[in-house]
Order: C-alpha cells, then sequence, then structure tokens
C-alpha cells in the first residue's frame, strides 16, 4: 500500500470515528431527554393521584355554610320558584348572564354535561341565575334554556331583581358582589379579547339535600387557561361531590 492510500485511509478512519462520535452524542442527548421526559410524566402521574386521592378524601367532610335564607325568582317558564323548594334535592347553583362570552364557553358547557350526566335523576336541580337586569328576561332565559336543556323541569334558567340577586349571593350563599365593568369594551392588554360587562362570581356550587353548601368550586378560570390538570380536579371535585349528595339521599 502506497504512502498515499495510508493518508487517505487514515483521514477516512477519522472522518467515520467523528460521524460515530457525534451521534454517540446526539443519541446520548435524545435519551436523557427521553429519560427526563419519562421521569417528569411519571411525576405528574405522581401529583395527579395525589391530588385526586386529596379531593376524594375531602368529599362530605367540609361544609362551607347552609342555606337558611331563602329566595324566589322567576323561572324561563314564567313560574315563580324559590331556592327553598329544592330542599330533599342536589342542587348545583351558578350566575351567569346571556350574553357573557366566559359563562357560555366554561361554566355552561360544564352544566350541560352535568345536565346530560344526571337529568334522568328526580332528585338533581341545576339553578342558573342572571345577574345582568334584562329586558325581557323569561323569553331570553327561555331561549338560554332551549339551548342547554329544551323543556326540561331540573335546569332553571332565573331572573329576578339583580340588586336584591346581588345582595342575597353575597349574605347567605358566600358569593363575591358582582358589578359592572367600567372598562367594559376595552381591549386587555396580552390576548386581544374585550373586558366583560359584568365582573361576577365563576365558582360553582353543589348544595345537598338539607340545604348545606358541600362544594364551590372554580372551574372557570383553570379552562380559561388551558390548565387541563386543574380543571380535570375541578371537574371531578363537583361529579364527585353531586354522587355523595345523592347518595345521602338514598341511605
Amino acid at each position: 500500500m502506497t504512502d498515499k492510500k495510508k493518508i487517505v485511509l487514515f483521514y477516512v478512519g477519522i472522518g467515520v470515528f467523528a460521524v460515530l462520535l457525534i451521534t454517540g452524542f446526539i443519541l446520548l442527548g435524545e435519551l436523557r431527554t427521553l429519560k427526563a421526559d419519562k421521569g417528569e410524566a411519571k411525576r405528574q402521574g405522581i401529583v395527579k393521584n395525589v391530588q385526586i386521592q386529596l379531593i376524594e378524601d375531602g368529599i362530605g367532610k367540609n361544609k362551607a355554610l347552609e342555606l337558611t335564607g331563602d329566595f324566589t325568582a322567576v323561572n324561563q317558564f314564567g313560574e315563580e320558584v324559590t331556592f327553598q323548594s329544592l330542599k330533599g334535592k342536589v342542587w348545583v347553583f351558578a350566575q351567569f348572564y346571556g350574553s357573557c362570552p366566559e359563562c357560555n364557553s366554561t361554566n355552561l358547557a360544564v352544566l350541560k354535561e352535568l345536565f346530560e350526566k344526571y337529568k334522568d335523576n328526580p332528585d338533581f336541580q341545576i339553578v342558573t341565575i342572571s345577574v345582568k337586569p334584562e329586558k325581557d328576561a323569561v323569553k331570553l332565559m327561555k331561549g338560554l334554556a332551549d339551548h342547554y336543556a329544551p323543556d326540561s323541569k331540573n335546569w332553571w334558567f332565573i331572573s329576578a331583581d339583580a340588586q336584591e340577586v346581588n345582595q342575597f349571593c353575597q349574605e347567605h350563599m358566600g358569593y363575591m358582589a358582582f358589578k359592572k365593568n367600567k372598562d367594559f369594551g376595552k381591549v386587555i392588554e396580552g390576548n386581544d379579547s374585550t373586558a366583560l360587562e359584568i365582573l361576577h362570581d365563576m365558582r360553582i356550587a353543589v348544595f345537598g339535600a338539607e340545604m348545606g353548601q358541600w362544594a364551590v368550586v372554580d372551574i372557570a378560570a383553570p379552562m380559561k387557561d388551558g390548565d387541563t390538570l386543574r380543571t380535570e380536579n375541578a371537574r371531578k371535585k363537583i361529579d364527585l361531590t353531586i354522587k355523595w349528595a345523592l347518595d345521602q339521599i338514598k341511605s
């Protein structure tokens, strides 16, 4: 073999070695990334299981309040209804107003899922109350009800004097005051959406048959933030509380 061929083979060998070395480092990096991803997935799985266990262990243990006061409103059928008439049922409560985009994309969507799941149970009721003074309120409530729960008697879309609703929800149900948004219609910096007309408490409450409030859950915030784990946990807490409360009626 000539010296020239030896030199060529030498450099070819170096080149092959360099390629193998670089490939090895790439594969090692990918392996480390894969292990890190698996480790993070495992960690998240452990966190999720712990959170679920904490939720399950807390169901039915802490009653936030007992609703002793009463409130009269008008439902989508034009009928006067009262909160105390719900005694003996498990009922889910939320505030809303018809033109609120967040109400429709979060809370009402969740309530629709609950309605479909429990609508055939005579001991279950959903109550959504408007926080906005509305003209032709009954007609508007009927239109919303027809969209979410046509002709259903176990989902009330109710309305009353907004000031009275505000006062009752604060004094008797542990809800924060709602108010008109002075920045309504303005573009919110950072996400290009516009400010809502009314700022109100977006939590969903679950009441048992004896009028105890056993859960108050904010599911709208994690849904809006795209936080899947928090959303799933909030949904689970609401659903497990409903199941527990319904079981108390049977026992």
